[in-house]
């Protein structure tokens, strides 16, 4: 196994290869977007609840269950980002 060091346009020591490390840059930003674009939804959701608690959970455990598929999703692709690169 041969690791490739390499610096970035700020002199910064990476791992990656260039290439690689630009897609786990663009995961990282589409993450953020995700969590942005949940975050405001939750916002919607807070207005838009009936008082009813049961229905506040059932729209709840939906939002947790998104997440916790897209949060596997995401570790999925960072794995494969490492195994890329252990490869290469």
């Amino acid at each position: 196994m041969s690791i490739q060091i390499s610096f970035d346009d700020l002199n910064r020591i990476r791992l990656l290869d260039p290439e690689e490390f630009k897609q786990a840059e663009a995961l990282a930003d589409e993450s953020t977007s995700f969590i942005n674009s949940v975050s405001k939804m939750c916002m919607v959701f807070v207005f838009i609840v009936p008082a009813e608690l049961g229905q506040f959970t059932k729209l709840t455990d939906a939002l947790v269950e998104v997440l916790k598929t897209q949060s596997d999703k995401i570790e999925q692709e960072k794995l494969l980002v490492g195994v890329m690169s252990l490869l290469h």
